[in-house]
């Protein structure tokens, strides 16, 4: 339900790659109709890679699918923990170890959603 705001944008098809664990959180959106859950098609991380290379842009939180598409060089919007790793420094929004990945970290005393509030305002600047 988090990234819900963002399926309201015109012209932009999402796809979901989480597999196992919270993959069953589709079940519980809205319009599921907005979102293409490739979790069948995703046996491996070779498949993951494949996925990847086909999308304009990955959206994802800080997971080794995000550590996959920055090794593949895949145009990487990453949302950050509040309580994140010392890889990913403070303030940057860059990160050293990915070119192609943009960081979105919470605010002190913001939550998620003023993260995802960002990244619509963001996606709309690029369609």
């Amino acid at each position: 339900s988090l990234f819900c705001p963002l399926l309201d944008l015109p012209n932009t098809q999402f796809y979901s790659l989480q597999v196992g664990f919270g993959s069953e959180q589709l079940e519980n959106l809205p319009d599921k109709s907005k979102i293409i859950n490739l979790a069948l098609s995703i046996s491996d991380f070779s498949d993951t890679a494949a996925a990847i290379e086909n999308l304009d842009l990955l959206i994802t939180i800080d997971s080794s699918v995000a550590h996959l598409a920055g090794a593949l060089g895949k145009k990487t919007w990453i949302i950050l923990p509040t309580n994140l790793e010392w890889r990913w420094f403070l303030d940057e929004d860059k990160t050293v170890w990915y070119e192609s990945a943009r960081l979105f970290r919470p605010k002190l005393g913001q939550d998620k959603s003023e993260v995802i509030s960002r990244i619509y305002r963001n996606l709309t600047e690029i369609l």
